[in-house]
């Protein structure tokens, strides 16, 4: 029996700030492909030159680990991020695709024009806190909802490595993944 209906893009995105400023954009995307049965088919990533680029996104850039520098020296233009990834996504043909964070990465990526074609699934996010809640591994606020959970606390709930370098957006995307088949595991465990 195959864990996956269909193939599934999983992707994350590393940017120089929160969506709610105007300025922040993607310094790095990484994706993976993942067919029926689990199995990574494809991956890839692109460094980005973001415009702009100024010390507002130091904060953000120092939690991936690089520089303005080293993106500049790295990284791609917007424009050529745009095409590389269209290109990609042409030759892998339509699949669902989801994250982590659908409700970070999916702004960012319409933000950058990388949005276009994209069939959005259910948030990994999401399906955890609904699985890691109940479970007790997950605060409960007053209102009774459950926090979201990090990544990192995800993986750690579902025995995966955290891919490294974290932070960096091809081995979160990775871990993602992970998540995402270890959660439908479960699904398929629970119907036997």
């Amino acid at each position: 029996m195959s864990l996956l209906r269909s193939p599934v893009l999983v992707l994350d995105t590393e940017t120089t700030g929160f969506p709610k400023n105007s300025y922040t954009r993607i310094w790095d995307l990484g994706a993976v492909l993942l067919g029926v049965d689990g199995q990574i088919l494809e991956e890839w990533q692109q460094v980005i030159i973001p415009d702009p680029l100024d010390d507002r996104a130091n904060e953000a850039l120092k939690i991936g680990g690089v520089t303005q520098e080293w993106i500049r020296e790295n990284g791609v233009s917007e424009s050529a991020a745009v095409n590389y990834w269209n290109a990609f996504l042409y030759r892998i043909g339509p699949v669902k695709c989801t994250a982590f964070n659908i409700g970070f990465d999916r702004p960012m990526m319409e933000r950058c024009g990388l949005a276009n074609s994209l069939q959005w699934g259910p948030c990994l996010m999401r399906l955890a806190q609904e699985e890691m809640g109940p479970a007790g591994a997950l605060p409960r606020f007053d209102s009774g909802d459950y926090k979201f959970p990090k990544l990192s606390e995800a993986a750690n709930y579902y025995a995966i490595q955290q891919q490294e370098p974290a932070h960096r957006a091809l081995a979160d995307a990775k871990t993602a993944a992970l998540i995402l088949l270890k959660i439908q595991a479960r699904k398929l465990d629970a119907t036997k």
